[in-house]
């Protein structure tokens, strides 16, 4: 329930970013959001690949994923996250990022992507998906920026899509509202 409270909020952030700014400070920021939307590319490149030459220079030295590892635990660190972007490709055959959207907050802090992800499980996947199970999910990827590198990330999944992931590793997922599950 926070994660959805979250991306309201975030929802409520993006539309109400400054857009009142002189035409310099536009400018500007077009610029950075440009910038940080080339850098998530590269990040979902090395996502599909699993070649993480040259990220680097994208992440700060002490950059967090959240909810990324075992059990939506942090993965901390530069090399722990560049480590868990080259397995990851290995979770899903033929895996695909899309990137639809993309935004940056008016002070350049935080870039926002709507990113959808397709491909199909594999037996090496740590999250229980069947192996050669579909997976086609809509997330919105949140980037905190320092020193124009990514020094936090935050995804968040669908509800549909989440639902229908727990139903496919457990057995059920959630009913539908207003129903109680037996």
């Amino acid at each position: 329930m926070k994660k959805v409270l979250f991306v309201a909020a975030l929802a409520v952030a993006m539309v109400s970013c400054d857009t009142k700014v002189s035409n310099e400070a536009s400018t500007d920021h077009k610029a950075v959001a440009d910038k940080n939307a080339e850098g998530t590319k590269k990040v979902f490149a090395a996502l599909q690949s699993g070649d993480v030459a040259g990220l680097d220079s994208l992440f700060t030295e002490d950059v967090i994923d959240h909810d990324a590892g075992p059990n939506g635990q942090d993965i901390k660190g530069r090399d722990s996250v560049k480590a868990a972007i080259a397995k990851m490709h290995t979770y899903f055959e033929g895996l695909k990022i899309e990137i639809a959207e993309h935004a940056t907050s008016s002070d350049g802090t935080y870039h926002f992507a709507l990113a959808k992800m397709t491909g199909k499980a594999t037996a090496a996947n740590p999250w229980g998906m069947p192996a050669g199970m579909s997976v086609d999910d809509t997330n919105v990827e949140v980037v905190k920026m320092k020193d124009g590198k990514c020094s936090e990330h935050w995804s968040f999944m669908s509800m549909h899509d989440m639902h229908e992931a727990m139903a496919a590793t457990k057995g059920g997922g959630a009913p539908p509202v207003g129903e109680k599950k037996n």
